[in-house]
C-alpha cells in the first residue's frame, strides 16, 4: 500500500466497502482546507463526472457535515423521516433512501468522510425482516395451540406434535 497512488487506494476503498456492506453507493469525501465543503475524492456508483468534482456541504445540516463536526459516525435510516439533517443535492440526484457516514482520521487530523448509502436495499429489508417476524410468530402460535390441543390427550401426544412442529 505505500507506493500506491492515493485516488487509487481511495477507489478501490470505496469499492471493497461498498461490496461488503452491499450499497449501491459508497463515497470518500476529503474536507478541503479553510472552506466549508467537502469534495467527492472518490466513490462508486455516482454518475460520471461526480467523483473529483462535486462538493458536499460541512454543515451541521447534512450527514457528512454532522460526522465531521461531531467526530462520529451518524446513520440515516430513512431520508424521508429525518428531521435534523437534508440530504445533499448528490444524494437527492441519486434517490439515496439512507446512508452510514463515519469520520476518517489521519494521525494528526480528521481527512474527511467515508459514507455507505443505498437507494432501497434497507426499505426492503425492512420489509422482509418485518414480513418475516410477522410469519415466524404466526406460525409458533399455530404450532402452540396444536401442541396444547394434544396435551389434553396427554403427555405423550402433546409431546409427539410439539418435535414435529419444531
Amino acid at each position: 500500500l505505500a507506493g500506491m497512488p492515493l485516488d487509487a487506494l481511495l477507489a478501490g476503498t470505496a469499492e471493497r466497502v461498498a461490496e461488503a456492506l452491499s450499497v449501491e453507493f459508497c463515497e470518500i469525501l476529503e474536507l478541503i482546507p479553510g472552506e466549508e465543503a467537502m469534495l467527492l475524492r472518490a466513490g462508486c456508483g455516482w454518475q460520471p463526472g461526480c467523483v473529483g468534482h462535486i462538493r458536499i456541504s460541512a454543515s451541521a445540516e447534512s450527514q457528512a457535515g454532522a460526522t465531521w463536526q461531531h467526530n462520529a459516525p451518524m446513520t440515516v435510516n430513512d431520508w424521508a423521516a429525518a428531521k435534523d439533517l437534508q440530504p445533499s443535492a448528490l444524494l437527492r440526484e441519486h434517490r439515496v433512501q439512507s446512508g452510514l457516514t463515519v469520520p476518517i482520521r489521519l494521525r494528526d487530523r480528521l481527512f474527511g468522510v467515508l459514507g455507505a448509502h443505498t437507494a432501497i436495499g434497507f426499505v426492503i429489508g425492512a420489509v422482509l425482516s418485518a414480513a418475516a417476524g410477522y410469519i415466524g410468530m404466526n406460525v409458533s402460535v399455530r404450532a402452540n395451540v396444536r401442541t396444547a390441543q394434544a396435551s389434553r390427550q396427554g403427555l405423550a401426544a402433546g409431546l409427539d406434535v410439539a418435535f414435529k412442529a419444531g
